[in-house]
C-alpha cells in the first residue's frame, strides 16, 4: 500500500465513529478502490485521490450512508452489549467467590479463637 493511500485511509478512518472491526470492514472496500486507482496511475498523490474520490471526510460519510449499514451497526452494538453483560456477570461472580472465602476464613478464625501470623508471603500460620 503506497503512502498517499495510507494517508487517505487514515484520514477517512478518523471520521468513522465506530469500533475497529466495523471500521476495517467499511474501509476494506474503499481501500481496494484506492489501490486500483493508484495502480493505474504511475505517480499517485494524496491530492489525486481527493480529486477522484472526494475528501476523506466525504468518503467516510458515504460509507456510513450505504445501504444495510445501520443494520450492521445495530448488530455490532448488540454484540458489544452482550459481551459487556457477560463480562459484568463474570466479575460479579469472582467478587462473590472472593467475598465468600474471606467470610469463611474470618468465621474459621472466630471459631478457633486464633490469630493469623504471616511467616512469608502466601504462608499463614493460625495460632490458638
Amino acid at each position: 500500500m503506497n503512502e498517499p493511500v495510507k494517508e487517505y485511509l487514515t484520514k477517512a478512518d478518523a471520521h468513522l465513529p465506530y469500533c475497529k472491526r466495523v471500521k476495517k470492514e467499511l474501509l476494506s472496500e474503499l481501500s481496494q478502490d484506492l489501490e486500483e486507482f493508484a495502480a493505474r496511475k504511475a505517480e499517485c498523490s494524496f491530492s489525486d485521490l481527493c480529486r477522484e474520490f472526494g475528501d476523506p471526510e466525504k468518503s467516510a460519510r458515504d460509507l456510513m450512508s450505504r445501504e444495510g449499514f445501520e443494520e450492521e451497526l445495530e448488530a455490532t452494538k448488540k454484540k458489544a452489549k452482550r459481551k459487556t453483560v457477560v463480562f459484568a456477570v463474570i466479575i460479579a461472580a469472582l467478587v462473590a467467590v472472593i467475598a465468600f472465602f474471606t467470610i469463611e476464613f474470618i468465621r474459621y478464625l472466630k471459631v478457633h479463637n486464633g490469630t493469623v501470623t504471616v511467616s512469608e508471603p502466601g504462608v499463614y500460620i493460625i495460632e490458638q
